[in-house]
């Protein structure tokens, strides 16, 4: 009777070891798989989010990113608010909703304010009343046209097709 117990209880660990064994092997072999919001095909944020798919599956092969292309910040948000993207690249003014966080600042976005130097523009409130001109890419709204609209001011916004 002894020498059954010893036997179960062997046996029992021997089951239990390799149960744990198992288990072990598949979260640790497991491929977590992401989608990342982008932007257009053409633009900066898809190129950027192309090449983190790389390195991420260079270095951590546990981790597979798909990159989407999508319509810019404001899909990606939305794609976030319908969880049907884990993460996403916005423009540094897209308002963030309660259910979002931001968890990097990849680059700064600048822009350049250029004057005359005969102009009397001294800071960008000297705008006021004068006539501005504003390019960006048509894929891309520069955040200076939005910057503007909040100063108040009026641009003729013009579009550089690259």
């Amino acid at each position: 009777m002894k020498h059954k117990l010893i036997f179960l209880a062997i046996l029992l660990s021997i089951i239990m070891a390799e149960v744990f064994a198992v288990r072990w092997f598949r979260k640790n072999n497991q491929v977590h798989s992401l989608t990342l919001a982008t932007g257009d095909k053409n633009g900066e944020y898809y190129a950027f989010g192309q090449a983190l798919a790389k390195v991420v599956a260079r270095h951590c092969p546990q981790i597979q990113l798909e990159v989407l292309a999508t319509e810019g910040s404001q899909a990606n948000l939305e794609l976030l608010e319908e969880k049907k993207v884990q993460l996403a690249i916005l423009q540094s003014d897209t308002p963030l909703t309660p259910s979002t966080k931001a968890i990097s600042f990849l680059f700064s976005e600048m822009f350049h304010l250029i004057v005359n130097q005969q102009s009397g523009i001294e800071k960008v409130s000297d705008l006021k009343g004068k006539r501005a001109e504003a390019y960006y890419n048509q894929d891309k709204p520069s955040f200076i046209v939005v910057y503007a609209e909040t100063m108040g001011l009026l641009l003729s916004i013009s579009v550089l097709c690259f």
